[in-house]
């Protein structure tokens, strides 16, 4: 399996879009196109970014064996004492848009997360 292929299989189980995917990996849809099918290959940095918003490492995506013991032990690194954090990591699983609100603000500042913490809790009232 190539690496175009393997992207595009977890795209699909995912239920992305060409362009959602492309999107969360902040490259153009074409580029994703080309690479999934095996006229263009992705730079390490470029696959980087694929396999985070795949949310996979990559050396899946690379031909790594993925079974399902090592899907869950190896994409959590959670402690499963800590009942609160496994919670919010199955709500994350459950609802794609959350990782991806999630994903969009690791760089930006804390003032800035305040204030739409600020705005979000408008809407929960």
């Amino acid at each position: 399996m190539t690496v175009g292929s393997r992207i595009k299989e977890l795209r699909k189980q995912q239920k992305l879009t060409l362009r959602e995917l492309a999107r969360r990996a902040d490259i153009s849809h074409t580029f994703l196109s080309d690479i999934e099918n095996n006229r263009s290959q992705p730079s390490l940095n470029r696959l980087r970014d694929i396999a985070e918003a795949l949310q996979v490492k990559i050396s899946y995506l690379l031909g790594e064996k993925w079974d399902k013991v090592n899907e869950v032990n190896n994409r959590h690194y959670l402690p499963s004492s800590d009942p609160e954090l496994v919670k919010l990591v199955k709500t994350l699983e459950k609802r794609p848009e959350l990782r991806t609100l999630l994903n969009i603000s690791k760089g930006l500042s804390q003032e800035t997360i305040r204030q739409i913490l600020k705005i979000v809790k408008t809407f929960k009232k």
